[in-house]
């Protein structure tokens, strides 16, 4: 798989968590609002109440699988998926564990 794809896997399973986050929370971003990637990410700061420096480090992250997809062709280093595979399996067990706490009754069989 190429690192592109591997960084857009990184970023399609944070944007997923926060999604769960949000839905945990009885909230939806509408599709078609233009910006719902951006308003998913930012509402993390009220659901599991990351900082603020997480937040702007998922936004670069969403800004570089952009720009993978859709600007530069290759340009993605293997140091770049490395850091950012460790940076969305910390941030989605911090979200899963916020669920887990928060919301055991949605895991529940």
């Amino acid at each position: 798989m190429s690192g592109k794809r591997r960084l857009a896997c990184c970023y399609s399973a944070l944007l997923n968590a926060t999604r769960a986050a949000l839905r945990a929370s009885g909230y939806r971003v509408p599709k078609g609002s233009g910006s719902h990637h951006y308003y998913a990410i930012q509402s993390l700061r009220f659901t599991v109440g990351l900082d603020a420096t997480t937040i702007q480090q998922i936004e670069s992250l969403r800004k570089k699988r952009g720009e993978g997809d859709y600007v530069r062709i290759g340009g993605v280093s293997e140091s770049m998926v490395a850091e950012a595979i460790v940076f969305a399996d910390d941030c989605c067990n911090r979200i899963a564990n916020w669920i887990r706490s928060e919301h055991p009754d949605l895991l529940e069989g």
